[in-house]
């Protein structure tokens, strides 16, 4: 197997446009850990394996994909693709920070998607939304289900142990900046709390954790 660099820095601006993509991100995140090869790929990825060679060929171009080794398969040296390097190292210039937020948004909002609706079509429930202006004038939007003809809050029922583990809150509060400091604190620390219990071969949860201030 060739030997990679524990990093790659990176400025040119294809690149960083194409790590900009959230399509492109979801292809070359299957090569990060282990070599694949193209059809291995387009198998998890579940796309042809005509439009996988299509994004090989564009990260090979640009250097952030390369050949790991080849084998033989079928009669025939199959290659073996992986990153270029352990990690890429972005030159982020100001005015690609807001890519760079939407990026992670886009990635994280599509696979935490999938899971609630996989995790919500387990129960047959007529399900509601109920839309009405908070304190702040935002449009609030609550999760409800129709049980016997009543409109009840689910969003409590589904912290118990007979639901998955799946949760989405959005919402704004008016907060002291010390009490918004303090839940930024306490974000974090529940989240580096969790990552200390993570163990190999058991279900991947997929969460999403911001605070930012209104803008007027």
């Amino acid at each position: 197997m060739n030997a990679r660099p524990k990093e790659l820095i990176v400025d040119n601006p294809k690149i960083i446009k194409l790590l900009s993509d959230t399509k492109a991100i979801l292809i070359l995140q299957v090569f990060s850990l282990k070599p694949k090869a193209i059809k291995d790929a387009a198998l998890e990825l579940g796309i042809s394996i005509s439009n996988c060679q299509y994004w090989v060929k564009r990260f090979c171009e640009l250097d952030i994909l390369s050949i790991a080794y080849k084998k033989k398969r079928a009669g025939s040296a199959t290659k073996y693709y992986w990153l270029s390097a352990e990690q890429i190292i972005i030159d982020l210039k100001p005015e690609l920070l807001e890519n760079y937020y939407k990026t992670l948004l886009t990635i994280y909002s599509e696979l935490t998607l999938r899971g609630l609706l996989y995790s919500m079509s387990e129960f047959k429930h007529k399900y509601l939304i109920r839309v009405a202006p908070n304190e702040h004038g935002y449009l609030s939007y609550l999760l409800m289900k129709d049980q016997d003809g009543k409109r009840v809050h689910f969003t409590k029922e589904l912290l118990t142990p007979e639901f998955p583990a799946s949760l989405a809150r959005w919402g704004s509060l008016e907060l002291k900046f010390e009490d918004a400091k303090a839940m930024q604190n306490e974000l974090y620390e529940l989240v580096e709390k969790y990552k200390t219990k993570t163990t190999s071969d058991q279900k991947i949860y997929f969460f999403q954790t911001s605070l930012a201030p209104r803008v007027d």
